[in-house]
């Protein structure tokens, strides 16, 4: 098949998801012609591998030995260094954006975030960083005004590149924290799990994005509220399949008043903080001391079954077809 086409890539994903349709997301991740063999044990792995050969083969399908690694425990897959138990960025592609030049036109600073966008997931309030750099994009000429704030933001970039943390593998056996925060021009969360020592957080995964601005309009409450119900969109499918309760740490001890307010403003009213199906139960008390020195933490329970129904101190918050039995 030739890949200089333009539906060529998708054509091939939709033959190889065919072909492997009963393996996927079992044993066996595939994009495009790059496949990804996982097990349990090792017997079990032998068996998976030979049941993907001989799936190639019974399809006409072959793979090249030279790019092949076999029985692998830790590997390098779509630009990310993979492991039974943490993910962390390539060493080649961190090189990159190390050493990536001052950009001094509008293509080689879009090029540049780019790049970086790739791995922000690996980036702590990314977003709210890199604003500098996104509103040099909105000046409209091809050539960069760099100001002391956006040539900031760039080293600061570049640095947390380096300093990025090794990310945990989310076990659906633990308890996951949700760690939310807002500033005046962005928002961002944590996701969490403990391992092993029970006052040290491992992140899973890091979400963050730029406020609109009407958004920046929105006071604290509502900020730490809109962030709260970003970061459980972003990870809807790890906290609805969790086994434990899950925890919601801000700093905004005001959100206390979210249980016994009888009267919330429109806009909270109106639903757009709404996690149907998510929330089962919540209470809000003051959390353990973490990384900050005021944190308040919201538990939410998450049953393996998930009811329709919203307790009735929240049922204002959601819209009316989620507030049902």
């Amino acid at each position: 098949m030739p890949f200089g086409l333009a539906n060529s890539p998708s054509v091939f994903q939709s033959f190889v998801n065919e072909i492997f349709r009963d393996m996927l997301n079992q044993k066996l991740i595939v994009y495009i012609d790059d496949i990804l063999i996982y097990s349990e044990t090792f017997e079990t792995h032998v068996q998976d591998v030979r049941a993907v050969l001989q799936r190639l083969i019974d399809n006409h399908l072959y793979a090249k030995i030279q790019k092949c690694e076999f029985h692998q425990t830790r590997t390098a897959f779509l630009g990310y260094i993979i492991s039974a138990k943490e993910v962390t960025m390539d060493n080649s592609k961190v090189e990159a954006v190390v050493n990536w030049p001052q950009p001094t036109k509008v293509k080689e600073l879009q090029r540049f975030l780019g790049f970086a966008n790739f791995y922000r997931r690996f980036i702590r309030n990314f977003s709210i960083t890199a604003a500098p750099l996104t509103s040099l994009l909105q000046g409209g000429g091809q050539r960069l005004q760099w100001s002391s704030e956006s040539l900031a933001a760039f080293k600061q970039l570049k640095e947390k590149f380096t300093t990025a943390p090794i990310l945990h593998q989310p076990d659906p056996e633990r308890e996951f924290i949700v760690e939310v925060d807002a500033s005046n021009t962005g928002i961002g969360a944590v996701l969490s799990q403990r391992h092993g020592n029970p006052a040290k957080l491992f992140p899973c995964a890091y979400q963050s994005r730029k406020l609109t601005p009407a958004e920046r309009n929105y006071d604290v409450g509502d900020r730490e509220l809109l962030a709260m119900k970003v970061a459980f969109e972003e990870w809807r499918h790890w906290l609805e399949g969790a086994r434990l309760q899950f925890t919601v740490l801000t700093d905004h001890r005001n959100l206390e008043y979210i249980k016994a307010a009888k009267r919330l403003n429109p806009r909270q009213a109106g639903g757009r903080y709404s996690s149907p199906d998510l929330i089962s139960g919540s209470h809000i008390a003051q959390a353990r001391r973490m990384a900050r020195p005021t944190l308040y933490h919201v538990s939410l329970t998450v049953p393996l079954v998930h009811p329709r129904r919203i307790p009735s101190f929240l049922r204002h918050l959601f819209s009316p077809q989620y507030s049902g039995t």
